[in-house]
């Protein structure tokens, strides 16, 4: 059996070069847009799936017709809510950790994770449970005109 650091480079090397079946999003944000702190966020966003490599067209699950409305509560608080919403406001508290900002839900359920790409577009991810996020599924938040 061959185990020679130059056969072990190359398996390695043309490994990586495999197809994951996963798009890479990014993990960490735009370093420009400060985190943790409400005042980026306050706006109108349209909200759906992001383009990838098995992917045609953005998949938009909520227009800028009737947007996620979110506004700061504080600096660290946010309440995001809708026009047509029989529900009351959702209210998140925000953290920063590792270049990105966590939304922890003040009344329960489960977290997220936003990375902004730039200042008018931010891909949130879910946290399950057990605490991981799942990074291969972002939803895609844009501010509306």
């Amino acid at each position: 059996m061959l185990r020679s650091p130059a056969v072990l480079a190359l398996v390695t090397a043309l490994m990586s070069t495999l197809p994951t079946g996963a798009q890479e999003f990014p993990r960490e944000g735009n370093a420009a847009i400060p985190n943790g702190t409400a005042a980026p966020f306050v706006g109108q966003w349209s909200a759906g799936f992001p383009d990838d490599k098995n992917t045609i067209v953005t998949t938009t699950v909520i227009s800028c017709d009737d947007p996620v409305l979110i506004e700061a509560v504080d600096d660290v608080n946010l309440s995001l809510s809708r026009n047509n919403d029989i529900e009351p406001p959702v209210i998140v508290e925000l953290s920063e950790f590792s270049n990105r900002t966590s939304w922890f839900p003040v009344n329960g359920g489960l977290s997220s994770i936003a990375v902004w790409i730039d200042e008018d577009s931010f891909y949130r991810y879910e946290v399950d449970a057990t605490g991981k996020a799942d990074w291969d599924w972002p939803f895609l938040y844009r501010r509306c005109p």
